[in-house]
């Protein structure tokens, strides 16, 4: 699967952004949660993934604090 990634917010580096779309695509359910690696910080975060749109499908997932990313493919 070939997925898209945007950070949205200035907490979110696109480092991390792409291990969340990475973890996202091992996953077998369309809103799930992901345990994702932020480079910067060397720490896991669990981001709550769950679809926004299906045409273009879009996922938003996000940690309940600052960080976001959006996924779509």
């Amino acid at each position: 699967m070939n997925i898209g990634v945007g950070a949205t917010t200035p907490a979110t580096r696109c480092d991390f952004a792409e291990n969340v779309a990475r973890e996202y695509g091992k996953a077998d359910s369309v809103n799930t949660t992901v345990v994702a690696r932020s480079p910067s910080l060397q720490r896991d975060f669990t981001m709550y993934c769950s679809e926004t749109s299906k045409e273009p499908y879009v996922l938003r997932c996000h940690d309940g604090a600052n960080a976001e990313v959006y996924l779509y493919y």
